[in-house]
C-alpha cells in the first residue's frame, strides 16, 4: 500500500514538471502592447477592420473588447477571443466609429487591458475602376526663423526632399510654407510641373500623370523683379482662393493624360493655434474653402483638398472637420483599406524619435476627399525611416503624408 501511494505522489510530482504548474498559479499575462489598425474593407453595407497588437509576456490567449463608445469599451463584455496577435472584425456599420481594446488570459489569470484605440470604418467607396493615383500634403518649412533654427537651412534638407520625391513619385505634391520654390525652376522640384502657388502654397504634378489645363504663374509674391496678381486664370482653370485674415489656398484643374478625366487639386494651410478661438478662425476658413470650391467647381468634377489643418482629432475643438463631412467630404485616413505608421504623429517637432499619439494619432496633415466617388487603398505617415526613427537629416518640423486612391 505505502509503494503505491508513493508511487502516486511521484506520479503527480514528474506531471507538474512536465507540463506546468496548475492553472490556479499561472503567471499573470503582461499588459497588451499598442494595438494598430492594418486594414479595412466594405461590402455592400457591411464593413470590416484588421488590427494586430504585439505579444503580452505569458499570455496563452486574448479577450478583445470593442464599443462605439470610448468609455463604453472598457464595460463592454468579450466580443472575440483568438489565441493570435491579429483579427479581422467583420459585420460592422459603414462609416461607424469603433473603439478597441485586448488583454492577454492565462488560465483564470487575465492581463491588463491595452490602450483604447479608435477607427472609423469606410463609410462609402467609389467603383476603383480608375487607376491609382498618389497626393503627398507635406509643410516644408522652409521660411519661419524656427524653420533655420530646427532644421538648418534649405539647401542642406533640399536632397532629402528631391530624394523622397524620386523615390516616391507622388503624382501631386500639395506643399505648404514652401516659398523656398516658388520660382518654379526645374530644379526645384526635380521632373515635376508647377501647376499653381502663391502665399507660399504650391502644387506640383508629375508630368507622366497629369497635364496642367491652362498653365501660369498665379502668385503676386516678388518673382523675378515682377509682381504678378492673385486670381484665377481668364478660364478658371487654375488660381488662389482667399480664405480671410491673409489665409489662402492655391489650387489647379489637371487632366489624368492616361485617361483625359480632370481633377481639382487644392494646396492649403490654416490657421495655428489650439484654443477655441484659433479654432473657430479655422472653422471660418474651411466654409469659405468648401463654398469657394463649390464656385469654381460648376461642372461638379472631382475634388482632392490636400494641407496643413493644424488640428487633429483628439482635439475637441476640431470643429474644421464638420464643416468638410458636411460638405461631403471625409479623411482619406477614414476610407483606407491599408494604413501605414498610424500613432505616428504627422508632426515631428524637428525629432527624430517618433511622437506617439495613441487613440487616432494627431495627423494635423490630411487629405480629404469624396468618399463615394474614391477608393483610398493607402494612408501612410511616409517620413523615411531608419530603423525605428526618422532618417535625418529631417527636410521640416512635418512629416510627408501620402495617400493612394482612385477617383472615378
Amino acid at each position: 500500500m505505502w509503494s503505491r501511494v508513493s508511487a502516486a505522489v511521484v506520479g503527480a510530482v514528474l506531471v507538474v514538471g512536465l507540463f506546468g504548474a496548475p492553472a490556479e498559479a499561472a503567471a499573470k499575462p503582461s499588459k497588451v502592447g499598442l494595438i494598430t489598425f492594418t486594414g479595412a474593407s466594405l461590402s455592400g453595407t457591411k464593413a470590416s477592420l484588421s488590427l494586430r497588437w504585439p505579444a503580452a509576456r505569458n499570455a496563452r490567449s486574448y479577450e478583445l473588447f470593442l464599443s462605439t463608445s470610448y468609455s463604453g469599451v472598457m464595460k463592454a463584455k468579450v466580443h472575440k477571443r483568438t489565441s493570435k496577435t491579429s483579427i479581422t472584425l467583420t459585420g460592422l456599420k459603414r462609416g461607424a466609429t469603433y473603439f478597441v481594446t485586448v488583454r492577454g488570459v492565462n488560465g483564470s489569470k487575465k492581463g491588463t487591458r491595452a490602450s483604447r484605440v479608435g477607427r472609423t470604418t469606410i463609410a462609402s467607396q467609389g467603383s476603383g475602376a480608375r487607376a491609382s493615383r498618389s497626393v503627398t500634403t507635406w509643410n516644408l518649412c522652409t521660411e519661419k526663423s524656427g524653420c533655420t533654427s530646427g532644421g538648418g537651412a534649405w539647401s542642406r534638407r533640399q536632397a532629402a526632399f528631391q530624394a523622397f520625391v524620386k523615390a516616391r513619385k507622388p503624382s501631386v505634391l500639395a506643399l505648404q510654407e514652401s516659398k523656398v520654390l516658388a520660382s518654379g525652376r526645374p530644379t526645384a522640384v526635380p521632373g515635376y510641373t508647377r501647376a499653381a502657388y502663391y502665399s507660399s502654397k504650391s502644387l506640383f504634378l508629375n508630368p507622366a500623370i497629369y497635364g496642367v489645363v491652362t498653365k501660369g504663374d498665379t502668385t503676386r509674391e516678388q518673382l523675378d523683379g515682377t509682381v504678378r496678381e492673385c486670381r484665377e486664370a481668364d478660364d478658371g482653370r487654375y488660381g488662389c482662393l482667399d480664405l480671410g485674415g491673409g489665409k489662402y489656398a492655391v489650387w489647379a484643374e489637371v487632366e489624368d493624360l492616361a485617361t483625359g478625366q480632370h481633377v481639382i487639386y487644392v494646396s492649403v494651410h490654416l490657421t495655428s493655434g489650439k484654443g477655441d478661438r484659433e479654432a473657430t478662425v479655422r472653422r471660418t476658413e474651411t466654409t469659405r474653402l468648401v463654398d469657394a470650391v463649390r464656385q469654381i467647381n460648376p461642372e461638379g468634377l472631382q475634388v482632392v483638398l490636400a494641407g496643413d489643418w493644424n488640428s487633429h482629432r483628439n482635439r475637441s475643438n476640431d470643429w474644421q472637420a464638420s464643416v468638410l463631412r458636411s460638405a461631403g467630404y471625409r479623411d482619406a485616413y477614414d476610407l483606407a483599406r491599408s494604413v501605414g505608421r498610424q500613432h505616428h504623429n504627422s508632426y515631428n517637432d524637428w525629432k527624430t524619435t517618433p511622437t506617439t499619439s495613441v487613440t487616432w494619432g494627431d495627423h494635423v496633415d490630411k487629405v480629404w476627399v469624396v468618399p463615394g466617388r474614391t477608393v483610398v487603398t493607402r494612408w501612410e505617415n511616409a517620413a523615411p525611416m531608419s530603423g525605428s526613427r526618422y532618417a535625418a537629416p529631417l527636410v521640416s518640423d512635418h512629416n510627408p503624408v501620402l495617400v493612394r486612391l482612385s477617383l472615378d
